[in-house]
């Protein structure tokens, strides 16, 4: 039975009309005419009553009636629902964010207001490390995750940079270091240290006790853990120093500051990633979202004028 035939029987039965339907449907009478009788030929009985001036549905066709109306009303809100998925207004999105992202404020006033202009989309947000967001990204277990540092080698990801940040010494307010605004690596020798555990795969820190070593000073380690807020715990209870991201200044310890050591410059930067070449349309808004938030948080830099220039 073709879905057409139904529209058609339901106008020619609400018209109680061939010609008007034929109007109303935009098409010839004759092929409205044939189509009607396809239809009572495909069902084995008579569904419209021959009048002297028009039609009316016969029982069987009031029977009819009744469920082709509801399938057309079903069918009509799957391709409105398909639409609105194709404009990105409905979905589902799983995406995911380390500890830096958590602390990012772009980030949470850009995922805040995704929300609120997408309540069709459902969004939900898991809380991951660098290392497991990769792996769940390439195996399609994430639409996105906000991580450190996308691999520039693996051309199956794109990204957008979110944050720039670094590496800063936590220790506690009371070592003897601490009265000093700027360090050097040379002053931490022999100082214990609280790090992220090599199992995690975190791979800034991996870089930073590198370069450690390639500085003939490697880190002193008497602890691994998890992630920072257990560093910064362990720093606070007295078990050693501990290399942070900048992003953990405004949730300290009372009694732990964050200090620069000026010649170890190891860099990292949050970035959105997601895997190349995924098409949905409700990642598709949710990226522009994020874009759209650090562009009002990015400042423009003032053109400079040509006399500028000259001076």
């Amino acid at each position: 039975m073709e879905f057409r035939r139904l529209r058609y029987f339901v106008a020619v039965a609400d018209a109680g009309n061939f010609h008007r339907a034929a109007e109303q449907l935009r098409v010839a009478q004759s092929a409205l005419s044939r189509h009607i009788r396809e239809l009572e030929r495909e069902t084995g009985i008579a569904l419209l009553e021959r009048l002297p001036r028009g039609v009316r549905p016969t029982d069987a066709g009031r029977l009819l009636l009744t469920d082709a109306r509801r399938i057309l009303a079903d069918v009509q809100q799957v391709m409105e629902r398909t639409a609105h998925m194709a404009r990105g207004d409905l979905g589902q999105l799983h995406v995911a964010q380390n500890d830096i992202a958590a602390r990012n404020r772009t980030v949470r006033d850009a995922v805040r207001e995704f929300r609120n202009r997408s309540p069709g989309i459902g969004l939900e947000m898991i809380g991951m490390s660098s290392s497991q967001q990769l792996d769940a990204l390439r195996d399609g277990r994430l639409d996105a995750g906000f991580l450190v540092d996308c691999p520039a080698e693996e051309k199956v990801f794109d990204h957008h940079p979110i944050a720039a940040d670094r590496f800063t010494l936590a220790l506690p307010r009371s070592h003897k270091l601490a009265a000093r605004s700027h360090l050097r690596l040379a002053d931490l020798a022999d100082q214990p240290f609280v790090c992220i555990a090599r199992s995690v795969n975190w791979q800034p820190m991996a870089r930073l006790m590198a370069a450690c070593e390639a500085r003939g000073q490697p880190l002193n380690v008497v602890q691994e853990v998890a992630n920072e807020w257990m560093q910064v715990s362990l720093v606070s209870q007295g078990f050693g120093l501990g290399f942070v991201s900048r992003t953990m200044r405004h949730q300290l310890p009372d009694n732990v500051v964050l200090r620069l050591v000026r010649d170890l410059p190891v860099p990292m930067r949050l970035d959105l990633v997601w895997r190349r070449g995924n098409a949905s349309p409700a990642l598709a808004r949710f990226i522009e979202a994020v874009r759209a938030m650090l562009a009002r948080r990015t400042p423009a830099r003032p053109v400079q004028r040509a006399s500028d220039k000259r001076r």
